[in-house]
């Protein structure tokens, strides 16, 4: 069973990336996250962030509300760091049948304390969740080992959908949840005031110019698949209309 989900996993990477030189999605020569075909998107570090690792990956997305049920999708990752605040980066696209579920219900931050929710205004505006994600849920601080904080992490999370909602690109801006840090977001100023920090690490900009990409050093680490997976969140299968 085991050699046939790896072989299953093969061929949906060859699938997912089977125009992977026509395209580029990762950290760039400059540390910027950016891609190059849906979305055409960089996402660019402020001052003071360096590139801790990079890569892609293939990651098993739960399928909806089906028990046990998951479908390969395709993961470019990278995370960036600064004195005690991480950037990461995360652009998921699924198989051709699939979408990303757009229904919050599932979602990761429901099953935590979310401290603010600001849903985006139309097509182009992120949708925002601020909450506290325990360091065993994380999938960035498994793969840093004995670099990663030992403490929870206070997560401002940024979510765009794209391609009919075929890709994901989730930024998300983070620092230790230290149990100061833990009392003042129960103020909202306090919350406010991380989110205004949130919005100043990064900038999301169009990618006009695909020549000038140079892709930068993949620094692989080992994301591990279940917190990876309950990061991304579910899919669902793409339903079709068909006329009588």
């Amino acid at each position: 069973m085991k050699k046939l989900m790896a072989c299953l996993l093969l061929l949906v990477a060859a699938a997912l990336s089977g125009c992977a030189g026509s395209y580029y999605r990762g950290v760039d020569g400059s540390g910027a996250f950016v891609s190059t075909v849906r979305p055409e998107v960089a996402v660019i570090p402020a001052a003071g962030f360096e590139t801790v690792f990079s890569g892609s990956t293939l990651c098993l997305a739960k399928q909806g509300d089906a028990f046990m049920a998951t479908i390969p999708v395709q993961v470019w990752y990278g995370l960036s760091a600064g004195t005690d605040r991480q950037l990461a980066v995360l652009l998921a696209e699924c198989p051709a049948e699939w979408n990303w579920n757009v229904s919050s219900h599932g979602a990761e931050y429901q099953k935590y304390r979310l401290l603010r929710e600001m849903r985006g205004a139309d097509a182009g505006s992120p949708d925002l969740f601020v909450y506290i994600r325990p360091a065993r849920q994380d999938a960035f601080s498994a793969a840093l080992g004995q670099a990663a904080w030992a403490e929870d992490c206070l997560v401002a999370r940024y979510e765009w959908l794209s391609s009919a909602n075929h890709v994901k690109l989730v930024v998300e801006y983070r620092e230790p949840a230290t149990a100061a840090a833990e009392d003042l977001v129960m103020e909202p100023a306090a919350v406010s005031a991380f989110i205004s920090r949130a919005q100043a690490s990064f900038s999301r900009e169009r990618l006009d110019s695909k020549e000038n990409v140079q892709p930068g050093r993949s620094i692989s680490a080992r994301l591990p698949d279940s917190s990876l997976s309950a990061m991304l969140g579910s899919v669902v299968p793409v339903i079709l209309f068909r006329g009588l």
